[in-house]
């Protein structure tokens, strides 16, 4: 089964590359082309008409990793038994909302998102603490005649 998500994500960014063929040199849109043929041959026969299906329909792109419990074409939450399912690696399954297909995305995808989550993460912490304390305080009037008088 990974093999297959591996061969329907790559034959999906190829065939974005494809798509921008204008801006492509001859010899690259060639190596593309003969790319796309053997990752069509290795990917079975269901899953490359609904990979097709899709691709008719302008559902770029095609094979789309989850985040968390959401689809990373749509953004929306999968149902929990999809999710589950996926999770589980048990088949390859389309999200109810878009329709495009899904996978877990590996260990090294894996990483990549969480260290883009933690320097992201970082970098609010800096800015909420640059604003806490660049902000002043004002003391209203009733409460400089309560400090003095007293």
């Amino acid at each position: 089964m990974d093999r297959t998500v591996r061969a329907l994500a790559d034959l999906s960014a190829v065939d974005d590359q494809l798509s921008s063929r204008e801006t492509l040199m001859d010899g690259l849109a060639r190596a593309l082309e003969e790319r796309r043929v053997a990752l069509r041959e290795v990917i079975p026969g269901l899953f490359l008409a609904a990979y097709d299906a899709l691709g008719r329909k302008g559902r770029r792109p095609v094979v789309v990793p989850v985040h968390g419990a959401h689809c990373g074409g749509c953004h929306l939450r999968l149902p929990p038994q999809i999710d589950s399912s996926i999770r589980r690696r048990q088949s390859l399954c389309s999200c109810p909302h878009c329709g495009r297909l899904l996978y877990l995305p590996g260990v090294e995808e894996n990483e990549k998102a969480s260290k883009l989550k933690h320097k992201l993460a970082d970098k609010a912490k800096r800015a909420r603490r640059r604003r806490s304390s660049t902000r002043r305080t004002t003391v209203s009037p009733r409460a400089l005649e309560r400090s003095s008088s007293s």
